[in-house]
């Protein structure tokens, strides 16, 4: 039977750690890269170093952002009195998406035990 080369394992391996990728994404991602032009993956390479690179946490909610304060943070606009709290960074992107406005949203701070369960919210 014929195998991947190493690299490809590897590289099929790397993108199988990703949140959503499955073992067959991953192979389908990983042979499409090795066979690209170069051009296109050295763009996916800058992007990928560039947006984590940029990308931080909020130091007022914990969102992703590029500039601090966020500009959900930074909105005059919005209810500042009015907080959501959210378990990942994450859910403030659906929240948003979702429509619901004029308040800030917060993630769970990984300290702050759920009094019903004793779990802790994921950490950020």
């Amino acid at each position: 039977m014929l195998t991947l080369p190493p690299a490809v394992q590897e590289l099929k391996s790397a993108l199988n750690r990703l949140p959503g990728i499955g073992p067959r994404s991953a192979e389908r991602i990983a042979l499409h890269l090795v066979q690209s032009k170069q051009d296109a993956v050295d763009q996916l390479i800058r992007s990928v170093k560039e947006a984590k690179d940029k990308v931080s946490l909020c130091e007022t909610c914990g969102g992703l952002t590029e500039t601090q304060p966020c500009p959900l943070c930074s909105n005059s606009q919005r209810q500042q009195e009015c907080i959501c709290v959210v378990v990942k960074p994450t859910d403030i992107l659906t929240l948003e998406k979702s429509g619901v406005q004029g308040t800030v949203s917060r993630p769970r701070r990984p300290d702050f035990a759920d009094e019903r369960s004793g779990s802790r919210g994921s950490a950020y």
